[in-house]
Order: structure tokens, then C-alpha cells, then sequence
């Protein structure tokens, strides 16, 4: 016991930190927090305890843990300086002087920069949670903030690293390019496409160059030599006169190094968090020069988990959220499912050996069977990460797993099951497992209990938040097509509810992952004449149907499908507007790959025509697809 405190002692900080991040990762929460409370006097160890707690949150949605990560945020901000950051501070300092601490060292004052950066990219992810107006425009200037922090700091880094790797004269520099033309300036490197972020191929001016930024090695802002009041940082950061004369940072290599890796994990999360957001508000912040890169922000995530940061595991679950969970919600195009899930194992297979019993290792396993189609052995998974998590949180998140896995295999009441425990065990969006539990007992053909269930579900809608959220105006349009006085007729009555399962597994994006047996169980219930069916939504059977056989390789049966789903929706232009524009879309799609010029131009009408749905059911699920085309 001896010999681990004194290895505690004479541990850095920041390794310290990454410590406490792996106990947490390798389901030991508690030992974590007690680990991370033993340094509560440095702002290492303090941004890792808040990036456990934001994952707290992230994972369970409950408002209590996220409230709880945001006064956490908040106390780490505060120690870092941000409310210094103001125009009040700003003024008094003007009249009255700055009453900063003592002055930090260049390492420290650039890990602080970065971790107040970080507070406020976790506080705007967490504030979109909310999923309202006002929660989106607090985000999107929290944003704003965070990138000016990372843009400043990222600056200063490569001028640092430059600096400290420049050690010959001018033309000894210019003799020995090095292999590879890096990006001339930091939104350049920010913003590159390739996997590293390292190394970028473009020719290299004549001018000297840093080896690993690709920065020029001469003054190239003339206007801050001239204007030494400005404050030390900018000056810094603008400054990238490395001659011989000039005194070396006290800073090494190896930290300037880490702290590029900081600077790109944050980076990379605010890539991603952009690129994510619904198309209305990507169209507001697009006024303030933002732009959301996803191959960027891969790019940035995949440079900071091959450091020594903190940050590292953390990039690894960012980049592995991403491609198992993110490219099927959004559908993106830049991805395709087996590429993803490809890649997601690689990923896998490379931390198999230090988090290999790890509960979240074993859910991205499940994952990446799912987006397999092996229900099977996503399954198993599931089922060993819930066994070995040793949250709640995390249990939670596995039996929602295990829920969809019986929905995507339309086994109903094992789905209802799950999704009945979910319901009485989380408070996040009980209206919404409500729901499930539903369409669910209906397909199955139970329906003694589904006014009652109905009922609950309005109650539930009611007593929610006036922040209206997606999810919330999805489950209000479902709630009005539920009908009222449900009698048993049989099979009638339960393909209407299988109808509403269809939709889900739809607008979820996971019809794909849906084996050919069932697809064609879902076909023949969808292809019964139209006059015979009962669909809670006019035209979903047809959409449904389309979709199917366009999965299956069916396309003359896929674009007849959509014609007729859309030739149904002509009379009906108010209501449920995902369906036409759904259709439009895929149909047009549809045209373009498989028809000759005349098909295309019809594809273009039809794309065209969808640009006219506004404000329909995730809306975000469908943009992707429509601009790229």
C-alpha cells in the first residue's frame, strides 16, 4: 500500500488524470471518484472528474445527472478564469487593473485555455440535450466561445512547436524539407480531410517549415511586431519569428505535443457536435461562419487518441460513438454502414487488450454485430455488458439495446418486455417507452390494456415540459392516429400496429439491419391491396413497402411503391410530411442510380418537390441524402 502512494506521488497530473478516466472506462466508477478526489488541487484531475460526469449524463439523459455536469462545468470554468472572460472584467481591468493570481507557466496557461475550452463544448453538448429553441442558441454560442478558444491555443501550440524544433538557420531549414508538405495555417490543419491530422500532402512553400505542423518559420503578421501591447498570448500565437536569437518557450516538445492532442480532441468533438445538429439550426449558425466537418472532426479524434492526453480514451469513445451510433441515426452518406462498422472494429481490436472487460467495449461490440445483422451475437454482448456494468446508467443503456434487437427481429413481446423495465426504470422520456410498450402489445395482438396505455401516454405528454421536443411532437401525431375505442379484431387490428413498428424501424434507420426473412414478412403485410388495409398514416404502407424491396435489390417493385405512396399524398399536403418527402427523396435516388437522362430529370423534379416539406418528423434523419444528390 506504501509503494502505491508513493507511485501516486511521484505520478504527473495529467497522468494521474488518464488513470482515473481508465478506472471509470474498466467499470469501476467508484474507485474512479475516489481516485480523482485525492488531487481536487489541480485542473487536471478536475476536467477528468468532469468528463466522467458529462459521460454520466450523456449516457442516462436524466436531467438530475445532467444538471449535476453542468454545476460542474460551471465550478471548473470558474477556476480556470472564464468569468474573466467578460466585458465587465474587461472594463474594470481598464480602470482598475488586472487582479489576476500569479502568473501561471506557458504549459500551465495553455492546459488551462484548453480546459476552459472544453467546459464550454461539454456545456453546449449538454444544453442540446434539451432539444428546444433557446437550449439550441445557448449551445450554438457556447460554440462559438469554444472555438476561439481552441482556434488561439492551437495557434500558439504550433508556433511553440515550431520554435522548439527550429534549432538551425534559415537555409539549413529550407535544405532539409522534411518528406511531407504540411498545411500552412492552423484552420488548414484543422480542417484537412485525411485520417491524421499529422501529415497532409501539398507542396511546401520555400520558406522554413515545421516538421509536424507545417507552419511558416518566418513573421508572416507584420502588425503584431509593430504592436507589442498587445497581451502575451495573441502575441505569441501570431508570432512565428523562429530565429536563431530568439529565446526558447519554457515548455518541451513532449508537452507541446500532448496539448496539440487536447486542442484536437476538443476540436473534433465540436466538428462532429455541428455536423449533427437539425438542418434549421445548421442554417441559423451558418451566419456565423460555423460549419460542421465530419471527416474533420474523424480527423482530429483520430490525432488525439494516438497521444498521451487525457483525452485519448476519450477520443476513442467519441470516434466510436460515432460510427456505431451516430452514421445510422443521421444516416451519412460519407459512411456507409459496412464501412463503419469495419472501421468501428478495427478500433475495437486495437483497445481489446487494456478495456477488453470494459462495459462500454463490450456494448460497441454489440453495436457493430447489430449494424451486422449477427441480432444474435449483439445479443450476447448486450446482455455480458449489462451483467458487468457497474452503473445504472449503463444497464439501462444496454437493455434499450437488447429491446431494439428483439424489435429489428419483429419479436414483440420480448421487445415489450424490455421496453416495459426501461419505462419503470429511467425517467428520461417515459412517454416515449410508453409508446413502445404499445405498438408493441398491439402487434402481438394484446389488446386489453392499449386504452389504457393510450391514456398513460397522453397524461404523460401532457405533464411534460413546455420545451417541446422532437421526440415529443413524434409522439403527439402517433397518440391522435391511436384510436380511441380499441376492439380485438384480429389480425386487422394488429397489422395496424405493425404498421406503426415498421415506421420506427423506418425513421430509426435500422430496416437495413433487418434480415431478408424479415423483410419479406414485413413485405406481405405491406403489398395487401390499399382498400383492404388499415394504416394509421395514409401512404406509410406504400413507403414502407418501397423501402423494402429497395433494400432487397427489388427496384422496379421499389419505384412503383414509391410512386403510388406518393400518388396517395397528392390530397394530402398538411399532415404527417415525412411520408411524401420520404418518398420524393428515395424515389429520386432511385432514378438517378438505375435510369437513363429522362429518369434524371424527373429525379431532379422530385428532389426539387421535397424541398418544399418543412418541419416534418426528423427532418435531419432525411437532409443528408437530399443536398447530397
Amino acid at each position: 500500500m506504501s509503494e502505491k502512494r508513493e507511485e501516486d506521488q511521484d505520478e504527473g497530473d495529467w497522468e494521474y488524470a488518464k488513470r482515473g478516466i481508465a478506472l471509470w472506462l474498466n467499470n469501476q466508477p467508484d474507485e474512479a471518484e475516489q481516485h480523482l478526489h485525492k488531487r481536487t488541487d489541480n485542473l487536471q484531475t478536475m476536467i477528468a472528474y468532469t468528463f466522467i460526469s458529462c459521460m454520466n449524463a450523456v449516457i442516462s439523459f436524466e436531467m438530475e445527472k445532467i444538471e449535476r455536469a453542468q454545476q460542474v462545468l460551471q465550478s471548473v470554468e470558474q477556476r480556470c478564469g472564464g468569468a474573466q472572460n467578460g466585458w465587465f472584467h474587461s472594463v474594470k481591468s481598464i480602470f482598475f487593473g488586472s487582479s489576476s493570481d500569479a502568473p501561471k507557466s506557458l504549459a500551465m496557461r495553455l492546459e488551462t485555455q484548453i480546459i476552459l475550452a472544453d467546459t464550454q463544448l461539454c456545456s453546449a453538448i449538454l444544453t442540446f440535450l434539451t432539444q428546444d429553441l433557446s437550449g439550441y442558441m445557448k449551445g450554438i454560442w457556447l460554440l462559438k466561445k469554444a472555438w476561439n478558444e481552441y482556434q488561439q491555443t492551437h495557434t500558439e501550440l504550433v508556433s511553440l512547436y515550431g520554435r522548439l524544433k527550429a534549432r538551425k538557420t534559415t537555409e539549413n531549414a529550407v535544405a532539409r524539407r522534411p518528406k511531407y508538405g504540411i498545411v500552412q495555417s492552423v484552420s488548414e490543419y484543422l480542417l484537412g480531410n485525411a485520417l491524421s491530422a499529422r501529415f497532409f500532402e501539398r507542396p511546401a512553400p520555400k520558406m522554413p517549415r515545421s516538421k509536424s505542423t507545417g507552419h511558416n518559420l518566418s513573421n508572416t503578421n507584420p502588425i503584431s511586431a509593430q504592436n507589442p501591447s498587445k497581451n502575451s498570448c495573441m502575441r505569441t500565437s501570431q508570432s512565428t519569428d523562429f530565429a536563431p536569437s530568439s529565446p526558447l518557450p519554457d515548455i518541451d516538445v513532449a508537452t507541446v505535443e500532448r496539448l496539440m492532442g487536447a486542442v484536437n480532441f476538443g476540436y473534433g468533438l465540436f466538428q462532429l457536435s455541428i455536423s449533427l445538429l437539425p438542418p434549421n439550426i445548421l442554417r441559423m449558425i451558418s451566419f456565423l461562419g460555423f460549419e460542421g466537418n465530419r471527416n474533420t472532426g474523424r480527423s482530429c479524434l483520430e490525432y488525439s487518441r494516438s497521444t498521451d492526453d487525457i483525452r485519448a480514451p476519450l477520443a476513442t469513445l467519441a470516434l466510436l460513438w460515432y460510427l456505431t451510433i451516430g452514421t445510422q441515426i443521421f444516416a451519412s452518406t460519407e459512411l456507409n454502414c459496412r464501412d463503419a462498422s469495419r472501421d468501428a472494429a478495427a478500433i475495437l481490436t486495437q483497445t481489446e487488450e487494456q478495456y477488453g472487460t470494459s462495459s462500454l467495449h463490450l456494448f460497441f461490440r454489440g453495436r457493430v454485430a447489430r449494424m451486422r445483422s449477427e441480432i444474435d451475437t449483439a445479443l450476447e454482448y448486450f446482455q455480458r455488458a449489462y451483467r458487468v456494468a457497474a452503473q445504472s446508467e449503463m444497464r439501462l443503456l444496454c437493455l434499450h439495446e437488447v429491446g431494439w434487437c428483439h424489435l429489428i427481429r419483429l419479436e414483440y413481446d420480448n421487445a415489450m418486455e424490455a421496453f416495459h423495465c426501461l419505462g419503470h426504470a429511467t425517467q428520461f422520456s417515459k412517454s416515449f417507452f410508453i409508446y413502445l410498450v404499445a405498438i408493441c402489445q398491439g402487434s402481438s395482438g394484446k389488446f386489453e390494456d392499449l386504452l389504457i396505455l393510450r391514456n398513460e401516454l397522453q397524461h404523460h405528454l401532457q405533464a411534460a415540459s413546455a420545451k417541446e421536443t422532437e421526440i415529443q411532437r413524434f409522439l403527439v401525431g402517433r397518440h391522435s392516429r391511436m384510436p380511441e375505442d380499441v376492439n380485438a379484431n384480429g389480425e386487422e387490428d394488429a397489422a395496424f400496429w405493425r404498421y406503426l413498428i415498421y415506421e420506427m424501424l423506418l425513421l430509426w434507420n435500422t430496416l437495413e439491419i433487418c434480415t431478408p426473412a424479415v423483410l419479406d414478412d414485413i413485405v406481405n403485410d405491406c403489398a395487401k391491396p390499399q382498400l383492404t388495409i388499415k394504416e394509421p398514416i395514409p401512404g406509410l404502407a406504400k413507403l414502407i413497402l418501397g423501402t423494402c424491396h429497395e433494400l432487397c435489390g427489388r427496384f422496379p417493385e421499389a419505384i412503383q411503391a414509391y410512386r403510388e405512396c406518393i400518388e396517395i399524398r397528392q390530397e394530402i399536403t398538411t399532415d404527417f410530411l415525412h411520408i411524401p418527402a420520404f418518398a420524393h427523396v428515395r424515389l429520386a435516388l432511385l432514378l438517378m442510380a438505375n435510369g437513363g437522362s429522362q429518369e434524371r430529370d424527373e429525379a431532379r423534379s422530385l428532389l426539387r418537390s421535397a424541398q418544399q416539406f418543412k418541419g416534418y418528423d426528423f427532418e435531419c434523419r432525411l437532409s443528408k441524402p437530399k443536398h447530397s444528390s
